[in-house]
């Protein structure tokens, strides 16, 4: 009866050896496909870069949707505080036009020394 047993412990530690021995196999045979590990490291690879492209274009949409909205709202700020000042500076220049004739002037003159700067 213990031949009987002995047998059967060896055929289950010979079975388990055989599973270790294959994956054993399978790993060294994995180990050594180096052109399939590349393929594989460079999909990784890719599919990281687009996932990281995606992203990107996400927060780029979304900072240019909120620069536009900025920008609306200046403007529309623009606008009222032209339309609320536009009399007033009428009726300015229509009193002393010489006066706006020389701020213009100025205007016109600083530009052109800040053009002359810049080359």
């Amino acid at each position: 009866m213990t031949t009987e047993r002995s047998e059967d412990e060896q055929r289950v530690e010979l079975e388990e050896l055989r599973e270790e021995l294959g994956a054993t196999v399978e790993e060294l045979a994995n180990r050594a496909d180096v052109p399939a590990r590349v393929r594989a490291r460079r999909d990784e690879t890719v599919a990281k870069a687009k996932e990281a492209g995606e992203q990107a274009k996400t927060v780029v949409l979304d900072s240019s949707e909120r620069a536009k909205a900025v920008v609306v709202d200046g403007s529309e700020r623009a606008k009222a505080l032209v339309a609320e000042h536009a009399p007033a500076v009428r009726d300015a220049a229509n009193r002393s036009p010489g006066l706006v004739a020389a701020a213009a002037g100025a205007a016109l003159l600083l530009l052109v020394l800040l053009l002359r700067r810049r080359r």
